[in-house]
């Protein structure tokens, strides 16, 4: 999309009555010049590669575009469209959150006429996001600096387990390794259960040929993988993508081992690894036991539509 183009859309926008007091265009995925947004991404504060145009095509349904057009900022947003079901606002595997991408910030002005606006396209959906609004819950996310000083009993004792059991940390980029190792360890991952393969496999071999991301294995002397992690990284923020353990990695503590390894070789100062938290107790204990800091996103839901709340009310009877 060149500067022309936004120019002469702003100008339409603006003297167009019916919509004029609103800001934001809605794009589909087709409309979006693939280049130039990505370009924004790469200038934006704090950019995320979840954001990427890639990465959204392999992990979305479908997805789209609000454009903001005096600042150009823009957010992208996932959605599913079945049978006679109305377009529907959807969290896809491996986006666990949405932000408006910005060069130069937005007003809270901004942020409310976005979400009457995603309201008014999508009748229902689930948002997740990093802004509170009203009647949005409060979901868990925990970063991790550099420091290891925040470090709790239980934390340490599995550091110490891991470098008693003198584990080797290294960095691969090569997936096959990785997936041969999950189709032979007979242990019951969540990839395989909650999460499409194929999309998972297309993920981490697109963010590998992309330079984006890195697998991490805990490994002992005689090379028996113990754990193993992916991490993405894009500028001063990793990712904690997904983890797998094993029985005996969960004895020697390698995953903690693991991540330590990651904050002391790996990470500069002032960067940081995204954990992506949970709000499951037993894995934001593991989390908080880094003195990993808990900064919170948020989820807003809705549902105008009488064929939504059919659908729901189903889901919950068969669940």
């Amino acid at each position: 999309m060149g500067s022309s183009n936004f120019a002469n859309e702003r100008r339409y926008f603006v003297s167009n009555k019916k919509i004029g007091k609103y800001m934001w265009v809605w794009k589909e995925r087709s409309e979006i010049d693939t280049d130039e947004w990505n370009e924004y991404l790469e200038q934006s504060i704090h950019p995320f590669i979840e954001f990427s145009s890639w990465y959204l095509d392999i992990c979305c349904q479908r997805w789209g575009a609000y454009f903001h057009l005096i600042s150009k900022n823009r957010i992208p947003i996932p959605y599913t469209k079945k049978f006679i079901l109305p377009r529907i606002v959807t969290r896809p595997p491996f986006l666990q959150r949405l932000k408006i991408i910005s060069i130069n910030g937005f007003q809270e002005l901004e942020l409310a006429s976005l979400l009457e606006q995603i309201k008014i396209r999508f009748p229902c959906g689930v948002l997740n996001w990093e802004y509170r609004v009203h009647n949005s819950s409060i979901r868990s996310n925990y970063i991790l600096a550099k420091s290891t000083d925040g470090y709790n009993q239980s934390q340490n004792r599995n550091l110490t387990r891991s470098i008693k059991s003198n584990l080797t940390y290294l960095v691969s980029r090569e997936p096959e390794e990785l997936f041969e190792w999950l189709d032979n360890n007979n242990e019951n991952y969540n990839y395989e259960q909650d999460f499409k393969n194929q999309l998972f496999k297309n993920l981490v071999i697109k963010t590998i040929e992309k330079d984006k991301s890195f697998i991490l294995f805990a490994k002992t002397n005689n090379l028996e993988i113990q754990c193993a992690a992916i991490f993405t990284y894009y500028k001063s923020r990793y990712v904690f993508f997904l983890s797998f353990n094993s029985k005996s990695g969960k004895k020697n503590g390698s995953m903690v081992g693991l991540i330590h390894y990651v904050q002391n070789v790996l990470l500069e100062e002032g960067e940081i690894i995204d954990l992506e938290g949970s709000d499951i107790k037993g894995v934001a204990n593991f989390y908080e036991g880094f003195g990993a800091i808990n900064i919170p996103y948020y989820e807003i839901k809705w549902s105008n539509s009488i064929l939504c709340r059919l659908r729901d009310y189903f889901k919950y009877l068969f669940h």
